[in-house]
């Protein structure tokens, strides 16, 4: 993963000074290694997927659990895989709560934690065939269902719910073939991860890791703020209280996705394990090729950051 966020995995032994062989042993006692992958981090997984193909392996096999416990609860398996094929076809990714809960959820996390909905950012022009196919599998387009507010990147919003109205489906058109202008410009942080059918990007992994999610430049309403605090996420308009310095989660700087510097990149593997499967991290030309320059606020306010009070 093309991360500013590393981790060891020597820490999963109890004998520090372990050697690199006995660590990939370990990851060939498929059983045992699963049961210590449940409890691992998102940082740690990572980190252990780049160490071998046999890790790498059982890695995928445990996003692929994870991402199906959080989705099975939404969608039957046809279901899902007609909607991955339709990411395919269009180039549209999920975005937002899905992506969020696979890199946060362990074996404890109750599944009243878990969305209840699935965001999905579509190019232009590709709004009408997700009409189709999400009729196709049940979800009905409701009155009123435009979304307000949604930015000046946006081209179409429209959520689509099932027949039990338990669950939604949110579907985002670009202004653009790219799907990273209205990304980049969503309310919160938390909502700037993508998984695609092989791949997960993650633009605040460090918010991630200290599950913490941070007001961009859009308005943000109560509710709005409580399907984030309601799992336990910590939200802030702004980065006034915190200890230390922002890092590259500072509203000021501006950032850009040409080399997908400070993004998490992952290769997943894909639902039958059968893509990117020799890793290639930052090789992605979807996202690492656009050239998309981006910030979250105007200036910083936090006393331990060195871009504060600046305007840059």
């Amino acid at each position: 993963m093309h991360l500013i966020i590393q981790s060891s995995i020597t820490h999963l032994s109890p004998n520090t000074h372990m050697q690199y062989s006995n660590c990939t042993d370990l990851y060939s006692v498929t059983d045992c290694f699963l049961h210590v992958l449940d409890f691992c981090d998102w940082a740690t997984l990572v980190a252990i997927s780049h160490t071998n193909q046999g890790a790498r392996d059982n890695v995928h096999r445990v996003f692929r659990e994870k991402l199906t416990r959080v989705v099975s609860r939404l969608l039957e398996n046809w279901q899902f895989r007609a909607i991955f094929r339709q990411l395919d076809v269009t180039g549209a990714m999920i975005v937002g709560p899905i992506p969020w809960s696979v890199m946060t959820i362990d074996v404890d996390t109750p599944d009243h934690n878990l969305p209840n909905d699935i965001n999905i950012v579509t190019p232009i022009y590709t709004f009408q065939s997700w009409v189709n196919l999400l009729q196709y599998i049940g979800y009905c387009l409701v009155d009123g269902s435009n979304l307000p507010n949604m930015g000046i990147t946006i081209g179409n919003a429209k959520r689509f719910w099932s027949p039990s109205q338990s669950s939604s489906i949110l579907i985002i058109e670009s202004c653009s073939p790219s799907i990273l202008s209205p990304v980049l410009s969503l309310p919160f942080t938390s909502e700037m991860s993508l998984i695609s059918t092989s791949r997960l990007y993650c633009f605040y992994p460090s918010l991630v890791k200290e599950n913490m999610t941070l007001s961009g430049f859009r308005y943000t309403s109560d509710d709005e703020i409580a399907r984030w605090t309601s799992r336990g996420v910590k939200h802030f308009y702004s980065t006034y209280e915190w200890k230390k310095a922002c890092g590259s989660a500072c509203p000021a700087i501006w950032r850009c996705t040409e080399g997908l510097l400070g993004v998490g990149e992952f290769a997943w593997g894909g639902m039958e394990n059968d893509k990117d499967i020799d890793g290639n991290m930052g090789s992605s030309a979807v996202l690492s090729l656009t050239q998309f320059k981006w910030r979250i606020g105007i200036c910083c306010v936090n006393k331990h950051c060195q871009f504060r009070t600046q305007f840059l």
